[in-house]
């Protein structure tokens, strides 16, 4: 069941009780707590279910988008290497 075919359920305990069974699927575990807004919960269970589904994408893919050069290992003299090595660590921690 996608995200899609979960808004265009009219009730909001069937949508909530859904998530929780698509998520449950997915090998998680929900817990209720009692005085959360429905909607609070909705939207949690939403961005759960949204984390466990997305497509799994790799630190090397993140640092690429992000614009760092990473070069083949073998292409790196021992010479350039700490260099390059800062070079990383520096745009790993300005990611947060």
């Amino acid at each position: 069941m996608t995200l899609t075919q979960f808004a265009e359920e009219p009730d909001q305990e069937q949508r909530i009780a859904k998530l929780r069974e698509e998520i449950k699927k997915l090998g998680g575990d929900t817990m209720t707590v009692e005085d959360m807004p429905a909607d609070m919960e909705e939207e949690f269970l939403r961005h759960v279910l949204e984390y466990e589904t997305a497509e799994p994408i790799s630190l090397f893919q993140i640092l690429e988008n992000a614009g760092a050069e990473l070069p083949e290992p073998e292409d790196v003299d021992d010479d350039n290497l700490l260099r390059k090595l800062h070079e990383i660590i520096e745009q790993m921690a300005s990611m947060g």
